[in-house]
């Protein structure tokens, strides 16, 4: 057997752990210890006897006990260390006697002296066998605060089972421990994100036409476009076809229309039909769009050659109005403003009026708008005086003074006159 006291390493770390209250639990995760403290439950350790109660225990690592098992008479402990299982035996105890040399308990019919009255204890014993243990009563009364069995175990882990991470999901590998009598098992870790599988689509020139787009790539596994936007950016036709013999374009075989000057809108709305919109106005911001050549022409081939012009802005849609409200003395006011259906936008923008505060134009100490109380006298006498105030309708900021009047003895320093206001 072998006991020890505070130095011993693995006690500390067993009462800091109360400290922290991580426990008092009596059933601990699988890769920590089990543990027992008073009303508390435990898979492992089974506990017989009454409850003791101390107001006067010392302190032990910051941790002070004040209730515990009663170890006398017919109360005792019992734990079942399985097979092929190593750890170390930890109990935290007092005795109640005076007597020194007879205080202790019995570990397993063999006797466990403590200190007298006053002491807390830590026992610790790393080399109990696989089997039933006992702790009873010695000739003397002691209190048992914490109780913990604490596994001693090296893993052997192999690797059992792999999922492969792609480029949205992470993987996992499963661990088994291949060493006998592990309390934990397995262990699953998660493995980083794949990367992408990238995909680069090079960019195509235009031709007379048809559209060209700008270079774009993407994963392969998961479609996201990883640069450019999708399909690449339009390249609009050029509309230089090349004229041929018949009027027909030598480049694409494209009949064109005679020989004309082109004709384009600089300007369109979202609304104008025949445009191809590349980029959609907002109600302040303009867009940009396609359109074709608007030539009047003789024959039956149209010019299809294309422009960029500019989409006017949008314009705000002002479907709701919001009515005005005007401020009292105490509260915020607004004017008459409407909303934007479509961005929020408000007309006006600043919408907002201050509260107008209270006057008090004739020195009534009321407010001649809404009638409100300003100020308040109280009577008081001598030195030290501590008066209270009740005043409705004011907020602690809009109190910015309070003055003295009356008869006085000595001086009345700025220093000796304090007040506190508060909603």
């Amino acid at each position: 057997m072998k006991t020890s006291r505070s130095q011993r390493v693995l006690s500390i770390l067993c009462i800091l752990t109360l400290l922290l209250g991580l426990a008092p639990v009596g059933v601990q995760a699988a890769t920590g210890p089990k543990t027992w403290v008073w009303d508390a439950n435990s898979d492992f350790f089974t506990v017989t006897g009454s409850r003791k109660g101390s107001s006067s225990v010392s302190p032990y690592n910051g941790v002070t006990y004040t209730e515990g098992l009663k170890l006398q008479d017919s109360a005792k402990i019992e734990f079942t260390i399985p097979d092929g299982e190593s750890g170390t035996f930890t109990m935290v105890l007092q005795s109640t006697s005076t007597d020194k040399g007879k205080s202790g308990f019995n570990l397993d019919g063999t006797f466990i002296s403590l200190p007298p009255k006053g002491t807390l204890e830590v026992y610790t014993n790393s080399e109990l066998a696989p089997g039933k243990h006992t702790v009873t009563a010695g000739t003397k009364e002691s209190t048992v605060f914490y109780l913990e069995w604490a596994i001693s175990h090296e893993h052997q882990w192999k690797l059992t089972e792999e999922k492969p991470a792609t480029c949205t999901e992470p993987g996992t590998r499963t661990y088994t421990c291949q060493a006998p009598n592990c309390p934990i098992e397995t262990r699953t870790e998660e493995t980083e994100l794949a990367d992408h599988q990238e995909v680069q689509v090079p960019r195509e020139a235009p031709t007379c036409g048809a559209n060209g787009h700008e270079a774009w790539s993407y994963c392969s596994v998961c479609n996201t476009v990883l640069s450019g936007v999708k399909d690449g950016e339009i390249i609009p036709a050029t509309g230089l076809h090349t004229r041929g013999d018949g009027d027909v374009c030598s480049v694409c075989g494209k009949k064109l229309p005679p020989e004309h000057e082109h004709v384009f809108a600089e300007t369109v709305t979202k609304d104008t039909p025949g445009i191809t919109v590349l980029q959609a106005p907002t109600c302040t911001e303009p867009g940009r769009a396609l359109v074709a050549c608007a030539a009047k022409l003789d024959g039956d081939v149209p010019c299809d050659v294309t422009h960029e012009a500019v989409i006017s802005p949008a314009g705000h849609q002002w479907d709701k109005t919001v009515e005005g409200q005007k401020p009292t003395c105490t509260e915020d006011g607004w004017l008459t403003y409407q909303v934007c259906s479509v961005c929020g936008d408000t007309d006006p923008a600043d919408y907002a009026l201050s509260a107008t505060g209270h006057t008090d134009d004739n020195n009534d100490g009321s407010c001649d708008v809404c009638g409100n109380t300003l100020s308040a006298a109280l009577a008081a006498g001598g030195w030290f005086e501590t008066l209270y105030a009740e005043i409705d309708g004011v907020t602690d900021s809009e109190v910015t003074a309070v003055t003295y009047t009356g008869a006085m003895s000595g001086a009345l320093q700025g220093e000796d006159f304090e007040f506190l206001v508060r909603d």
